[in-house]
């Protein structure tokens, strides 16, 4: 038997497991639903009764595949909440009516049955608040590990997820990759340059400084860094590192493997037979007679592709006196692709234009904001 197969063969039997464990614990919930009685189940508010109900619909039907185990994991831990809480609380409120009622009323003083009821309405909205609560525990247990927002507190009588500790932070990818692992105003940001240095983008990219929450390249990181040695990136402009002479291109392991040793815009490139002259075809057909970065671009094009509007919003093509943004590489090559999903030219500009282009950006990691609406990247 090949190690391919072994390996099939061990992962099947690992998801066997795992859906019989879960077919275990789902049916021995469901049990424990049916002994809260009618009686006990009816104490309890209406909206817990049609979210217990709710739940117990989705866990009908066992679990089959990979990706039903997945769905189904959350739907059995926030049914097992609940069930805790009425199991806990139900027998309390029923106890509570039946001293409350008008037979033994007649026994008690006018006040005593009336803290009796007053007590009976207070254990309701204190068990309506713990589910609240474990319901929000769970949502935050779920983005802890991506975003750090790993604490449930009240906002405006909702409850959000909220980062509130360096050490929720130092988990998430983003503290690893970008630096970004202290509590800052309810966010995992980079608000030391120790934090920044300790980063994947430090090594790599020269971002090693902490500005604004974010980590930014300077000359001396940029120099330092992987990016200098391997593709002559060594000077810094805004957050990132850029070729800036003929010098650090020769130097570049690039210009060594790839004979990429020429600048041309901030880049390094390989342009030996490269021919954007006007018997060439970039330049009969597409006006594209001049050199950039290594290939034929419109010589009109040049001072919109050398500019900051280019490699921060993908303005890169010159339209009368403006630049505006027409090819979706040059979008997905800006930083605004990067940072906000804005990936794809639509109406002269770079927007954003689908959910995939802001799962991947900063926005969505730090801010929630992972769906495309209108252009942008919005909360769900």
């Amino acid at each position: 038997m090949s190690g391919g197969d072994r390996g099939g063969g061990a992962y099947r039997d690992g998801l066997r497991v795992a859906l019989e464990l879960h077919e275990e614990r789902r049916l021995r919930a469901l049990d424990r639903a049916a002994s809260l009685g009618s009686e006990d189940r009816g104490e309890l508010p209406a909206e817990h009764r049609s979210r217990l109900s709710a739940l117990a619909e989705q866990l009908a039907r066992p679990a089959a595949t990979r990706e039903d185990l997945a769905a189904a994991g959350p739907v059995l831990a926030a049914f097992e909440q609940h069930l805790d809480d009425a199991l806990s609380v139900a027998p309390e409120l029923r106890e509570q009516r039946v001293l409350a009622a008008p037979g033994r009323r007649r026994r008690w003083l006018a006040i005593g049955g009336a803290s009796v009821a007053a007590g009976a309405i207070v254990g309701a909205y204190v068990w309506m608040g713990r589910v609240a609560q474990r319901e929000a525990d769970l949502e935050c247990a779920r983005t802890c590990e991506y975003s750090g927002a790993c604490t449930a507190v009240p906002v405006q009588g909702r409850f959000r997820c909220t980062v509130t500790a360096d050490a929720d932070c130092a988990r998430t990818w983003g503290c690893a990759n970008h630096g970004a692992c202290g509590a800052s105003e309810g966010q995992c940001r980079a608000v030391a340059d120790e934090m920044c240095q300790r980063s994947e983008e430090c090594r790599k990219h020269g971002a090693c400084a902490a500005r604004g929450g974010q980590c930014v390249a300077t000359d001396d990181h940029c120099r330092a860094s992987e990016g200098c040695a391997s593709e002559g990136l060594c000077m810094a402009a805004g957050r990132e590192c850029f070729a800036a002479s003929a010098a650090d291109c020769a130097q570049s392991r690039a210009c060594a493997e790839r004979g990429a040793c020429t600048l041309r815009g901030t880049a390094c490139v390989k342009v030996p037979g490269l021919d954007c002259g006007p018997a060439s075809a970039p330049c009969r057909e597409h006006g594209a007679c001049a050199i950039f970065a290594g290939r034929c671009v419109k010589p009109a094009d040049l001072a919109c592709i050398g500019a900051p509007p280019c490699s921060r919003s993908g303005l890169c093509t010159a339209r009368g006196a403006i630049c505006v943004a027409e090819r979706d590489d040059e979008c997905q090559q800006s930083l605004d692709c990067e940072t906000a999903g804005a990936c794809t030219a639509r109406g002269r500009r770079c927007v954003a234009d689908s959910d995939a282009d802001c799962a991947r950006t900063r926005a969505c990691l730090f801010d929630h904001l992972c769906v495309a609406r209108g252009g942008s990247c919005v909360a769900r």
